[in-house]
């Protein structure tokens, strides 16, 4: 008789009581714990700082990390709000919303996440105030802490809102705008200087009447995204557009910053002319249009137009005179492919009907980008030819001998490639951190300027002389030495 089988069935025997009873032994042990104070946590961050938020209102979640990083594992007692009376800190532990939580264990080498909000009360203050907490863990016989801390904004807070009589604004206290805003027919807005305008994702504001906005040089008026945090502050298509009716006249922006948005100003004209003068001021970083207007009538002098996924200026019918202004589609967010930055067209974007353009021009402006041809000349009918002009301009652009009629003494830039990642071949641009459209020391566009188009518009963008030295440049900006002070 073969005795094999009887043997492996012993083995196999033997060993699983081997297994047994070591499994036995290992239930049987107990839980190594780390509870001395030097067996301390570790943490992602030591503080958690959010930016500007406003008051009464929800904050972005911020997160950290709890690490244990000793032997045994680690019974935290507590976790908790420092100042749990004033809720304005909220925290998570592991899916876990309390302002206190005991009896959390954190096994060796395991972490935990914690989240952070905040929704921060009124500061009773036009200007921000700094609301500080933090959350502490206490084990092991020691306190750990991790700073909260976020700055308070109030604000005026406007839903849905039509005004029907004449409102001015003024102050530090921003206004936010939630679900569009109307300036109804027959009444005025007027924005007085250093006021902050914050506007809630796909909202507009709509301008039936009139809108007077009266930024200065040293506090210019702002219109941007209500979202506060770092990372948007240079991201397009935040909100939607200011929108000009058809019934909206004597509208004037001066010294204002429009960034962030979907269209910076949408100019509807359609049976009636629109009119809008717009004056040292800046419109930047938009997914469609800095500017479209369809039968407008826009003066426009030392402004930027800047980064524009679709045209920075968009002409259908009506007139437009630009004098020393900047338009460069250069540091896109967004990719631009098949817009140039300027358009002029006599056909209506609705009806595709021939529209009337009126006598219109470009003087002494740069209207540069990296596509081989930054301007479009669109008409209805083949061979008919549009009354506009640009003159004595910085362009990026190359055109027929037919085409000729539409260019008188311009100057032209060269890119090292079309595309993304094109750089002007000449210096053009100081790309600095507070006034990235004025000009190099060595810029092309010095001295390029007519004087005669210049003498109407003696001081620039930021109040310097262009009549000094009798050579006006091109754009927005006239070049300048900075003057500096010699060490005592």
């Amino acid at each position: 008789m073969n005795k094999q089988p009887q043997h492996i069935f012993h083995v196999f025997k033997q060993l699983f009581v081997c297994v047994f009873i070591c499994c036995a032994l290992f239930s049987c042990q107990k839980e190594f714990y780390s509870t001395d104070a030097s067996d301390r946590l570790h943490f992602s961050a030591d503080s958690i700082i959010f930016d500007t938020v406003f008051t009464e209102r929800g904050t972005i979640t911020h997160q950290f990390k709890v690490y244990n990083r000793n032997k045994g594992t680690v019974r935290i007692d507590e976790i908790y709000m420092n100042q749990s009376q004033r809720n304005q800190f909220f925290m998570n532990v592991n899916g876990e919303n309390a302002r206190s939580i005991q009896g959390v264990e954190l096994a060796a080498g395991d972490s935990l996440f914690i989240f952070i909000q905040a929704k921060l009360t009124e500061n009773a203050l036009d200007i921000p105030r700094l609301h500080k907490d933090s959350i502490l863990f206490r084990y092991n016989n020691r306190h750990d802490k991790i700073i909260l801390a976020a700055w308070g904004q109030d604000a005026h807070v406007l839903k849905a809102q039509t005004f029907i009589e004449n409102t001015t604004w003024s102050g530090r206290k921003p206004y936010v705008i939630f679900d569009s805003l109307v300036v109804d027919a027959g009444q005025m807005l007027t924005i007085e200087e250093g006021v902050k305008i914050y506007v809630h994702n796909q909202a507009n504001i709509i301008v039936r009447g009139s809108l007077q906005v009266q930024g200065s040089l040293l506090h210019p008026v702002m219109f941007t995204t209500d979202r506060l945090e770092e990372s948007f502050q240079t991201l397009p298509g935040q909100w939607g557009s200011i929108i000009f009716r058809e019934t909206s006249e004597n509208n004037v922006i001066s010294y204002t910053h429009i960034k962030n948005a979907v269209n910076g100003l949408m100019v509807q004209g359609n049976q009636t002319t629109v009119n809008l003068r717009l004056e040292n001021s800046q419109i930047t970083n938009m997914t469609s249009h800095g500017i479209f207007a369809c039968n407008a009538r826009i003066d426009c002098f030392n402004t930027v137009l800047a980064n524009c996924s679709d045209y920075l200026a968009a002409f259908y019918g009506g007139q437009f005179a630009f004098t020393h202004t900047t338009l460069s589609n250069d540091n896109l967010i967004t990719p631009r492919t098949n817009s140039s930055s300027v358009l002029v067209s006599n056909i209506n974007p609705a009806t595709q009907d021939e529209i009337m353009l009126e006598n219109s021009y470009f003087r002494n402006s740069i209207i540069v980008g990296f596509m081989r041809n930054e301007i479009t000349i669109r008409t209805k009918n083949e061979n008919q030819f549009l009354p506009v002009v640009f003159s004595n301009c910085l362009l990026r652009q190359t055109y027929t001998a037919q085409e000729a009629v539409y260019y008188q003494d311009n100057n032209f830039v060269d890119v090292t490639q079309a595309g993304r990642n094109s750089q002007f071949v000449q210096p053009l641009f100081a790309f600095t951190i507070e006034h990235r459209y004025s000009l190099d020391a060595l810029s092309v566009a010095l001295n390029k300027g007519k004087l005669e188009y210049a003498q109407s518009f003696e001081f620039d963008i930021l109040q310097h002389s262009r009549l000094l030295d009798q050579k006006p440049d091109v754009g927005a900006y006239e070049f300048f030495e900075p003057v500096v002070e010699e060490e005592k």
